[in-house]
């Protein structure tokens, strides 16, 4: 009985999806772009984890994590890239004076 009850413990909880994102990310894209989503889905609980930690899908219960980086995330880990990212530097004109702006970098 209480091996049952351990691996019951264990089952992701039907309807519950836990998803981890950077703070960021999840201010500035995810939860603007929900709008809508419970009314869609009310059989769907969501549950956000916003960390710059890198979430255990095992330990931590993570059903789907956004990362920034590169493969390979790991053996067991299928990842799909969402879009391409610009980094882009941006100075204060006060700044850089009567310097020109590189166009490469240093």
């Amino acid at each position: 009985d209480e091996m049952r009850q351990a691996t019951a413990a264990l089952r992701p909880t039907p309807g519950r999806v836990t998803i981890s994102v950077t703070p960021s990310f999840a201010a500035k894209w995810l939860i603007p772009n929900m709008a809508g989503l419970a009314e869609r889905h009310p059989d769907v609980d969501l549950r956000i984890l916003a960390t710059e930690k890198v979430s255990s899908f095992h330990g931590d219960g993570i059903d789907l994590a956004v990362r920034q980086g590169r493969p390979p995330f790991g053996a067991s880990i299928e990842a799909v890239l969402l879009f391409a990212q610009e980094l882009i530097a941006v100075a204060a004109p006060e700044l850089l004076g009567d310097r020109t702006v590189p166009v490469t970098p240093a």
